[in-house]
C-alpha cells in the first residue's frame, strides 16, 4: 500500500473519532494509530479491507486507548477464569475487562509467540496473554513480578488450562540492574508493576530494548496514575 493512500486511511479512521476526544489528546491519536499502521502489515491490510469504517465506542478513558480498541477485530471468548478475575466485587486492583480484552485482542491479531509481562498480580492479563498465544498456536510468556507467591500462583493458573503455552517465572529485585540479561526479544511488552514515576522509567530502560522490530510496548495505568503518565508524556516530547 502506498504511503499516500495508507495516510488518508489513517486520516479518515481517526477523523470519525477525533471530534470526540479532549483536544490536548489530537496529535496523540494520530501518533499512535500511525505508528502501529506504520508497524505492523496485517493492520494496514485489515484497514484496507474495510469497506464501512468501524463505529467506535468511547470506554470513558477520555484517550487514545479508546480508539485502538475500536479499531482492533474482537476474538474470543475470553476463558471464563478470567471474567471472574477482572470481577471488580472481588478483585477491586485486578486490570479492567476492557484491557484485558485489549491485550488479547493485540496479542490474537499480531500472532504473538513470545510475550514479558512486567507486574502479574492475580494473573487476569497473564490469562488472556496466554490464551491468545495458545490460539495463536503457542509460544512462551515470560511473567516478571517482585513477589514469588504472584508468580506461582499465576503461573499455576496457566499451567492449569494446559494451554500450548510455556511460562517462565522471573523473580526480580527492585530496580535491579541485571534483571534481564536471561530476557529473550519479545513481540509484545507489557508493564503494569510499581506506579511511581521512578519505577515506571526504571522498568522502560531495562525492558524496552527488548521489544521486536514491529513489536508493541503497551504501558497500563497512564490515565489516571501520575507516574506511568508523566512517564509516556515525556515519550511523546521526545
Amino acid at each position: 500500500m502506498g504511503k499516500s493512500i495508507l495516510k488518508n486511511l489513517i486520516d479518515r479512521v481517526v477523523m470519525t473519532v477525533i471530534g470526540k476526544l479532549p483536544r490536548r489528546f489530537k496529535n496523540r491519536v494520530r501518533l499512535i494509530v500511525a505508528a502501529i499502521f506504520a508497524k505492523n502489515s496485517v493492520l494496514e491490510e485489515t484497514m484496507a479491507s474495510i469497506q464501512k469504517l468501524p463505529d467506535v465506542v468511547l470506554r470513558g478513558w477520555g484517550n487514545p486507548y479508546d480508539v485502538l480498541t475500536g479499531l482492533l477485530p474482537q476474538y474470543g471468548p475470553l476463558d471464563r477464569d478470567i471474567l471472574e478475575l477482572v470481577d471488580k466485587e472481588r478483585h477491586i486492583e485486578s486490570s479492567e475487562i476492557d484491557v484485558v480484552r485489549f491485550l488479547y485482542n493485540i496479542v490474537r491479531h499480531s500472532r504473538a509467540k513470545t510475550i514479558i509481562e512486567i507486574g502479574v498480580f492475580h494473573g487476569a492479563g497473564s490469562l488472556s496473554i496466554s490464551q491468545a498465544v495458545d490460539e495463536n498456536g503457542g509460544g512462551e510468556v515470560h511473567l516478571v513480578d517482585i513477589s514469588k507467591e504472584f508468580l506461582q500462583d499465576v503461573s499455576k493458573k496457566i499451567e492449569n488450562k494446559k494451554w500450548k503455552v510455556k511460562i517462565f517465572q522471573h523473580h526480580v529485585k527492585t530496580n535491579g540492574e541485571n534483571d534481564v540479561i536471561n530476557f529473550p526479544e519479545t513481540d509484545v511488552l507489557f508493564i503494569d508493576a510499581c506506579h511511581t514515576y521512578e519505577a515506571v522509567k526504571n522498568d522502560l530502560k531495562k525492558y524496552q530494548p527488548l521489544v521486536s522490530k514491529g513489536g508493541f510496548l503497551i504501558l497500563h495505568d497512564t490515565v489516571f496514575h501520575p507516574g506511568p503518565r508523566r512517564v509516556v508524556l515525556e515519550m511523546f516530547e521526545n
